[in-house]
């Protein structure tokens, strides 16, 4: 439990390298390199989580008694299913960036990606919550006391960690944005009525 902790600090500390760093971005082109930079970095940090995630739940359930066994059982269901996420996610990260994706759609891809971590990160509080009620109620049942403490524990270090790569991610990006004021409001202007803003998507 100890190493999972201290691998979960290491993962954290890569996904929000560079969350403060400041850049200036000329072109859309920059700004879709770091876009997909950021992408990279995250999905590194997955997919090395959940490997090593894997090899330890595998190991933890063939050696492993009582609540390790199925804390072990339950982190490699879990890893499967992040693998399956994390693996495409990585692959997708070294393609070519488009050159010439214009302003409105590279908004519109942006906007989506914070959305999506900011949705992830609400599913994941109920992860963390499943593993909170998982171990509340293990002493219910004696016979069954160990599964629900392993399954509940790791539902918590999994929601965990899934919790805090989802909003880093999140904030990464969205600071991201927030240094390119310049590309993202140079298609701002006045309504046609002289009331109000409108933007143009082309």
């Amino acid at each position: 439990m100890k190493t999972t902790f201290t691998l979960l600090i290491l993962l954290i500390s890569l996904t929000s390298t560079g969350i403060n760093a400041q850049y200036k971005y000329e072109t859309n082109y920059d700004f879709l390199v770091k876009k997909q930079q950021i992408g990279k970095s995250g999905m590194i940090a997955y997919t090395s989580w959940s490997s090593v995630n894997m090899a330890g739940g595998i190991a933890s359930w063939a050696l492993g008694k009582g609540e390790v066994k199925y804390f072990g059982q339950m982190n490699v269901l879990w890893s499967a299913i992040n693998l399956g996420i994390a693996i495409p996610g990585l692959l997708g990260s070294y393609k070519a960036v488009d050159a010439n994706v214009p302003t409105g759609k590279m908004i519109k891809m942006q906007y989506s990606s914070e959305q999506t971590f900011l949705i992830n990160g609400g599913l994941d509080f109920l992860y963390v919550g499943t593993g909170a009620f998982l171990r509340g109620i293990a002493s219910k049942y004696p016979k069954h006391q160990d599964m629900l403490n392993g399954y509940g524990d790791s539902f918590l270090i999994n929601g965990a960690f899934l919790l805090f790569f989802d909003f880093i991610q999140y904030f990464r990006h969205s600071h991201q944005r927030k240094n390119a004021d310049n590309l993202f409001l140079d298609k701002i202007s006045l309504s046609d009525t002289g009331i109000g803003l409108k933007y143009s998507f082309n």
